[in-house]
Formats: structure tokens, C-alpha cells, sequence
């Protein structure tokens, strides 16, 4: 079955904007929420190493409990409710928050690129589509 020109057009215009759809959404929704989550585990955990660095163990149970009692962050409490269950086998906290901290600010310094990314790509896609079209205008005027 031989497709037309003007049929691979529709196929090749429906797919670039189903692309765009794509990456409009990973830029603006997926990113976005993905940074978020990183951004508070980062805070909550930078706020327990800062309590561990100044009063020990006590110290990060107290911090703990106030994170509990007065959080506005559902993801938050999650993660707070779920390292109250590790806090008993840390052995050395210091070390387990500094590899926490480097791997969130990782996780949302890629996600920031990330998002540039899909950004950059939107823009890439739509410059070649306009070429594109300006092309098949001008064959289309030759005819």
C-alpha cells in the first residue's frame, strides 16, 4: 500500500506534536513535581544533620518531633515516619545524612537540566517544523 506525500505530512505533523505534547508535559508537570519531592527530602534531611551536628541522637529525635507536630508537607512526614524506623540502626548518622543531602541535590540538579532539556527541544522542534512546513508551502507554490 503506497502512502502520499500528503498523508506522510499528517503523520509526520500529528507525531511532532505528540512529541511536544511529551516533553510539555515531563517540562512542566513530571519535573517540576520530581524537584519538589527532592527539594524537601533535602530540607528535611539538611534540618536533622543540622540538629545531629549540634545535640546528637536526643538531638535528631527532638527535630524529629517537631517535624511530626507542625509539618505542612505530606511527603514530609512520610519521609519522616519512615527514617524513624532507620534511626535505630544507624550507626553513624553524620555519614548516612551527607550521602542523603549529595544524592537529593544530584536528583534535583538533574531534574533542573532536565527540564532545560525538554525546554530546549521544544523550541529545536518547533524551528524544524516551521521549516518544514515553509518547505512543503514552497514545493506546494512550484506545483
Amino acid at each position: 500500500m503506497a502512502v502520499n506525500n500528503s498523508t506522510k505530512r499528517k503523520i509526520v505533523s500529528v507525531t511532532i506534536t505528540a512529541l511536544l505534547v511529551v516533553l510539555a508535559v515531563f517540562a512542566n508537570f513530571v519535573s517540576i513535581r520530581m524537584g519538589t519531592r527532592y527539594i524537601i527530602e533535602l530540607d528535611f534531611y539538611d534540618k536533622l544533620s543540622a540538629a545531629y551536628e549540634f545535640g546528637g541522637t536526643g538531638a535528631i529525635n527532638k527535630k524529629l518531633a517537631e517535624i511530626e507536630a507542625s509539618s505542612k508537607w505530606r511527603q514530609e512526614l512520610k519521609i519522616a515516619a519512615d527514617f524513624h524506623k532507620k534511626l535505630e540502626g544507624l550507626k553513624e548518622p553524620s555519614a548516612y545524612f551527607d550521602k542523603v543531602i549529595s544524592e537529593a541535590k544530584n536528583k534535583i540538579t538533574l531534574f533542573r537540566f532536565l527540564r532545560i532539556a525538554s525546554f530546549v527541544l521544544i523550541f529545536i522542534i518547533l524551528i524544524l517544523r516551521f521549516l518544514i512546513d515553509a518547505k512543503a508551502r514552497k514545493v506546494k507554490k512550484e506545483d
